[in-house]
């Protein structure tokens, strides 16, 4: 992908959310980070997460896609289901 095609994580970013404060992405699970969740990805493993800076890094096209594919609200669904409610949630 060109420069100009890694502008394209970040308008498809937008396209979900306003919110600021996501940074990352991790493009195998396909979900938009804030810093903080990026560095727990990050140190849980790439075999597990692979987290990539929004503004920093190159972008493949497939791994755009993926986000495209999949998005914040599906993996929630997907993920969370299982999540005992005793546990701490991530925000919205």
């Amino acid at each position: 992908m060109s420069q100009e095609e890694d502008l394209d994580v970040l308008d498809l970013l937008f396209s979900f959310t306003s919110d600021t404060d996501l940074t990352h992405a991790s493009y195998n699970i396909g979900v938009f980070l804030c810093s903080t969740c990026a560095s727990i990805h990050a140190t849980i493993g790439t075999h597990i997460s692979k987290v990539k800076h929004l503004n920093f890094d190159h972008w493949e096209e497939s791994q755009v896609e993926r986000l495209k594919q999949v998005g914040n609200a599906a993996a929630k669904q997907k993920y969370e289901q299982r999540v005992p409610n005793w546990l701490q949630r991530p925000r919205e």
